[in-house]
């Protein structure tokens, strides 16, 4: 862990994690209140190393400071949740080497949001280490060295996100500072770049929007092969994909489509990204081969997964959508069916439509009501 003031949060998640690890962990960057001895309490190596502008920099300073082969990565405002302790143990003698760990993100509207994030990896190879000052990514895994498995024997509860907790810790501005800092020291690197977007885009002014669309656009000026394989790429072309749809610039939201689409066929995000473009243009053809796409087993096997409901209910939604705008009714009962059977709670627009399909059926198959014949 990593941690700076964090004496309300850290009870809980070391409470959590305590049972569950060999050694703890923790890299103060200068705290002012009791996190550190919080922390001993715990039984945790207490690091002190100053902030240096750098999530990269901390977290690899925490993995040098570990001695055993796996790490599991926490941040203040979570708490682990084990659901499976034998498969969490047998995940650690597979032959693995990283596992993506779902985040169960606590939304502003009472729902919760959930999205894998690499958390649990071996640390003891040299290219196990973080790059980026910000949304530091594992070097081995970013450049495809490392394929990544699921890890659905544990999750996280995630506080973090929520407009309050971001207001009040003032996030997006530190992000946006370490961003445009690592912009300004490698101003040839697209990950940093695209690093700029993403702090960019979480401002609501359009003006932000126009900036972080120039950010992503040098980024993908700057891709070259050697990055083919990077997770970043595919988050930066569905990035400035959304950007661009929420500027309103349509013809340039499609040509960035399709160059993402002809460089990762396989992604699911991507081709869900594209065949709801086409969707949006009545070109159901299109949207309905991107949508099925997403279902193959070539997207299920994709090494980068932003929408873990791409290759399941999000992407059989929008093929019921677009089958019922093709008025292939009963295809698109089948199809909404399977979405709502996988949909999450409070997702409900494949069970909203496909009642109302049901509903149409029901009053399709009514006999006709006998006449009156009363003279």
């Amino acid at each position: 862990m990593i941690v700076r003031d964090e004496a309300t949060n850290l009870p809980r998640v070391l409470r959590s994690a305590a049972p569950w690890v060999g050694e703890i962990v923790v890299v103060d960057t200068g705290s002012q209140d009791e996190s550190p001895a919080i922390a001993a309490a715990y039984g945790a190596r207490v690091v002190h190393d100053p902030w240096r502008d750098s999530f990269a920099h901390a977290r690899n300073t925490s993995l040098a400071q570990a001695s055993l082969p796996f790490a599991l990565l926490l941040d203040a405002d979570e708490e682990l949740v084990v659901t499976d302790a034998p498969a969490f143990a047998r995940a650690l003698t597979q032959g693995v080497l990283a596992y993506a760990v779902d985040c169960h993100d606590q939304r502003d509207d009472g729902g919760v949001s959930i999205a894998p994030l690499l958390r649990l990896f071996r640390r003891d190879r040299e290219d196990m280490r973080f790059h980026g000052a910000v949304h530091e990514q594992l070097t081995a895994v970013a450049r495809g060295n490392v394929s990544v498995a699921h890890a659905p024997f544990m999750h996280f509860l995630h506080a973090g996100h929520t407009q309050a907790v971001v207001r009040g810790r003032d996030k997006d501005a530190r992000n946006l500072s370490l961003a445009r800092k690592q912009v300004q020291s490698s101003p040839t690197d697209p990950f940093a770049w695209y690093c700029l977007g993403q702090a960019l885009v979480t401002a609501p002014s359009s003006s932000r929007l126009t900036e972080a669309r120039q950010a992503f656009s040098q980024a993908l000026f700057r891709l070259t092969a050697a990055h083919e394989g990077e997770a970043f790429v595919v988050s930066l072309f569905a990035s400035q994909a959304s950007t661009l749809q929420q500027l309103g610039l349509e013809p340039e939201r499609q040509r960035t489509l399709d160059a993402a689409v002809a460089c990762y066929p396989n992604s699911p995000d991507l081709r869900l990204a594209r065949g709801n473009y086409a969707l949006s243009q009545s070109d159901f053809t299109a949207a309905e081969t991107d949508f099925r796409a997403c279902l193959t087993p070539a997207a299920e096997a994709f090494f980068v997964r932003l929408d873990p409901a791409a290759t399941g209910a999000r992407a059989l939604t929008q093929l019921g959508l677009c089958l019922v705008k093709q008025q292939r009714f009963d295809e698109a009962v089948v199809t909404l069916s399977q979405a709502s059977a996988l949909a999450r709670p409070g997702d409900d627009l494949a069970r909203t439509v496909l009642a109302k399909l049901l509903e149409m059926a029901s009053r399709r198959s009514k006999p006709p009501a006998a006449e009156d014949d009363r003279d």
